[in-house]
């Protein structure tokens, strides 16, 4: 045999594990392949081959097979029980990954017959059946392949796409040409013409527990039970459902096909169809299905991986990579707009709302807002504002307000008196008081032009307006102009610390204002790596953090300030994904979810991410509280109790009478929620003392009396 290549990973404990800092989510499409295998479904996309956790959905890229091998397809592959990996490639030929080496075979190191691999099938034996597809298929036993092809078998066609073995020992390997199966030394082959196949070109083949054979052809299902061949016609087939790609049986014995129309589901009765419109499928066409250890079934095609859990289907991460907004409701639940709808992930709950499963009527999601009720406002690019209660859809366009199509909407904000405030690229401000709307543009206001771009509400409850030429306020029912000093460019983004101090994104960098005095940050006085602002929010402990970039350097990222120092988190030193940073929020846990441009969803705490699996039933938390310490009076002990709705830094410490410390019940990072703690006054003298807590820019102090 000629000598196989081996890639040493001498990092490759480091390189497969990502940080406990960062998570990253994608949109999976232009799927070719699912395996599950323990805590992860491998995936090829477009062949690039990652594993996803099968319960948070974050995607982990095997090693950095990507990065070895950058001109190979990965295809389709197997996985041993040792978790190692068999891939098979289009033009790299087969390669073995265990964990921390790749061995490569291939026509030029081996007698592998071809680089292009359809399909891997490992025997009980730990022999590997292996499809090509232009060279017939070769078992390799570890050391030597033997090959089999239409010039030295009965193989009717060296285009294999499917290989699979039944409970009795036969191998059925699919072709462009009908089928044939080995049985020991004897070769069979069926095909329209001698048997009861439904047509000649088989995709796949998958054998049941009752040693029924099923063929995924172009003209439908063909079932084959030893001796007797039933065809299936799938209802639906005038929408191309018989078009059968990929044939999985599930561990209940069901038969699921997937077709260019989505997939089905045989339970030996009836065939029932899902697809996007009736399920909500991410993707029309269905050429992956896999199975993992609890019964799920996960589909894959060109626009994503949806999965089937307790009767109900459910996006596998994001429905696509642009991310326009993240929103984060009082229950911890993030909001998130994309170009093809809008995605609701609560703990490791996904769910993705579309024009097939909503009230919504276009996919495009341009802003996202919560109002106090908690109720999810959201605005297309085709200019349609959608409220969303968690029940109901309530849709408001040209038909039934001064909404026009087409218009743009840039964003959307509803303040405290429940005013929706929406900002339009092409018609100014429209404002909805929940009977009538209100147009606001340059005829009527102080807007020099009606292109605006943002909208915010300050602490004092004021509403602001970012374009138009310039920076608005809205004061008597009217909009005027906020001229600051240094506020050469009009501003995209504007917000508001806790402080109440004005910070403005633009083209030119990033502006801080108290009120009196002004500060230009851009990358000749600051830690950004570019003028170009795209975000601006705040963590618990009132830091302020921005996304920006260059976009001629091609750097960027998120960037940390405190007052005096700089933090860059950029995607030149860190796990950012993309150097174009659109929009970010902060969960109650001070974990900060980032959308890109085009690279999908990343979440991030340096100081660890924090999370639970379903965060929609938690208590509120909605602000912080010191309560009184009980019994009080005390002897030895008593218990407190606060409560704190952002996570940070937490003190809680006991004093005496004079001010000097005597206890530290708490120093230390806590994420947001209610706590109890307990003080012993055990070695301290009977009297009056007082306990006091620091979290974020919260203090409280009280009361507590020691009797002995």
């Amino acid at each position: 045999m000629k000598g196989k290549i081996i890639i040493l990973l001498f990092f490759s404990s480091f390189i497969f594990a990502q940080s406990e800092n960062w998570k990253h989510f994608s949109c999976y499409d232009n799927v070719n392949y699912l395996y599950a295998k323990g805590d992860f479904v491998y995936a090829t996309l477009l062949g690039k081959l990652i594993k996803i956790n099968k319960e948070t959905f974050e995607k982990e890229n095997v090693s950095n097979f990507n990065s070895i091998f950058p001109d190979v397809f990965a295809y389709t592959l197997a996985v041993d029980n040792n978790e190692t990996l068999w891939i098979g490639t289009h033009l790299g030929g087969l390669i073995y990954f265990d964990g921390s080496s790749f061995t490569q075979y291939n026509t030029d190191n081996s007698e592998i017959p071809s680089n292009s691999i359809s399909t891997i099938v490992k025997d009980n034996n730990g022999d590997l059946w292996i499809g090509t597809y232009y060279d017939g298929f070769c078992v390799f036993d570890g050391t030597n392949f033997q090959s089999y092809n239409q010039d030295n078998s009965m193989l009717p066609n060296n285009k294999v796409l499917s290989i699979c073995k039944d409970i009795n020992e036969n191998y059925w390997i699919a072709t462009e040409n009908g089928v044939v199966r080995i049985k020991g030394t004897t070769w069979t082959v069926f095909n329209k013409q001698n048997s009861g196949l439904g047509a000649n070109l088989v995709r796949s083949i998958v054998a049941d527990e009752n040693g029924i054979v099923w063929f995924a052809t172009s003209e439908g299902v063909d079932k084959y039970d030893g001796n007797v061949w039933t065809h299936f016609i799938i209802p639906g087939s005038e929408f191309g459902i018989n078009d059968v790609v990929i044939l999985l049986v599930d561990r209940n014995n069901n038969i699921w096909a997937g077709s260019v129309y989505g997939v089905s589901k045989y339970d030996g009765n009836l065939w029932v169809n899902y697809n996007m419109e009736n399920a909500g499928l991410s993707s029309s066409s269905i050429c992956a299905i896999a199975e993992t250890s609890e019964n799920e079934i996960w589909v894959g095609g060109y626009k994503g991986i949806s999965n089937y859990k307790n009767t109900e289907w459910n996006t596998v991460g994001l429905n696509d990579k642009h991310i326009s907004k993240i929103k984060i409701d009082k229950n911890n639940v993030k909001w998130i707009g994309t170009e093809e709808g809008l995605v609701r992930v609560s703990g490791n709950n996904w769910k993705d709302f579309n024009p097939n499963n909503s009230g919504l009527n276009y996919n495009l999601i341009g802003c996202v807002d919560v109002d106090f009720y908690n109720n999810v406002w959201l605005a297309t690019l085709h200019g349609e504002v959608a409220k969303y209660d968690g029940t109901n859809w309530t849709i408001y366009n040209s038909t039934n307000s001064n909404l026009v199509y087409g218009e743009m909407i840039q964003d959307i904000k509803v303040d405290e008196e429940l005013k929706v405030w929406v900002a339009t690229y092409f018609n100014g401000i429209k404002m909805f008081d929940g009977t009538n709307w209100t147009i606001y543009d340059k005829n009527n206001s102080a807007f020099s032009n009606n292109s605006i771009y943002d909208i915010e509400v300050d602490k004092e409850k004021n509403v602001w307006a970012s374009g138009g030429g310039g920076l608005y306020k809205f004061v008597n029912e009217n909009w005027e102009r906020v001229v600051i000093n240094n506020l050469t460019y009009a501003p995209s983004i504007v917000r508001f610390d806790i402080n109440n101090n004005l910070w403005l994104g633009s083209n030119n960098g990033l502006l801080f204002y108290d009120g009196q005095n002004s500060t230009l940050y851009n990358t000749y006085n600051s830690g950004i790596d570019g003028n170009t602002i795209k975000n601006i929010s705040f963590d618990s402990s009132n830091n302020v953090w921005v996304a920006a970039y260059s976009l001629s350097n091609k750097v960027g990222g998120i960037y940390k300030f405190n007052g005096t120092d700089w933090e860059a988190y950029n995607n030149l030193n860190s796990e950012i994904q993309s150097y174009s940073v659109r929009c970010f929020d902060f969960d109650r846990n001070d974990n900060i979810w980032i959308g890109y441009e085009s690279a999908g969803l990343s979440e991030f705490n340096n100081n660890g991410i924090v999370g639970i699996d379903n965060e929609e039933n938690l208590p509120f938390v909605s602000n912080y509280l010191l309560e009184q310490n009980y019994p009080n009076p005390f002897n030895p002990s008593t218990t407190i109790n606060y409560q704190i709705p952002n996570a940070g830094n937490v003190s809680l410490k006991v004093y005496d009478i004079l001010g000097r410390e005597v206890a530290t019940l708490i120093e230390e990072y806590k994420t947001a929620g209610t706590y109890t703690t307990n003080f012993n006054g055990n070695g301290l003298a009977s009297g009056i003392y007082i306990y006091r807590l620091e979290a974020g820019n919260y203090v409280s102090t009280k009361k507590l009396v020691l009797i002995k």
